[in-house]
């Protein structure tokens, strides 16, 4: 026998698990951000913006800025001290592992909503509400929670309590 509250815990379940990292992604890396934060190598010059017409053809727009991306990164890595060059690499595979565990979830999700909608015999377009709904939500907890993390320590700042942005 198919249970409707089981399936909703289940679904429930599976977005708190794109929740969580989507959320310690933005913590850690906006840590990681702040304490390896500094200025271009000045033999470096640094990237032009992409036009944002080019994201009517997003295939385009990804290429363009992974080209910019890898020849700022290359350039970088000839100019920075190895200890630097550590800092980025960290900073990459932390967003590149929270990246994939947030995608593995998210597709756990969208089966288990697609699951609960079909077990409470739904129209099939609410899943696709759930999901969009699921996913601004986990995306905005996690941006909420950096903003409200750098608003306290801004007061702090201003206060004299916090340690000097590095």
């Amino acid at each position: 026998m198919d249970n409707a509250v089981i399936a909703a815990l289940g679904a429930l379940g599976a977005w708190l698990l794109v929740a969580g990292p989507l959320h310690q992604a933005s913590k850690e890396l906006t840590e990681q951000g702040r304490s390896g934060r500094g200025s271009l190598p000045p033999d470096v010059p640094p990237p032009s913006p992409i036009s944002g017409w080019w994201w009517l053809l997003p295939p385009v727009a990804y290429i363009l800025h992974r080209a910019q991306r890898e020849r700022l990164r290359r350039a970088m890595v000839v100019e920075l001290p190895e200890e630097d060059v550590r800092k980025m690499l960290a900073f990459s595979s932390t967003a590149v592992g929270w990246l994939l565990v947030a995608g593995g979830a998210s597709l756990i999700a969208v089966k288990e909503t697609w699951e609960f909608v079909e077990i409470a015999h739904w129209p099939e377009f609410t899943t696709w509400i759930f999901v969009g709904t699921a996913v601004v939500l986990s995306a905005g907890n996690a941006v909420l929670s950096v903003l409200r993390d750098e608003k306290v320590l801004s007061v702090a700042r201003a206060k004299g309590g916090g340690a000097p942005e590095r």
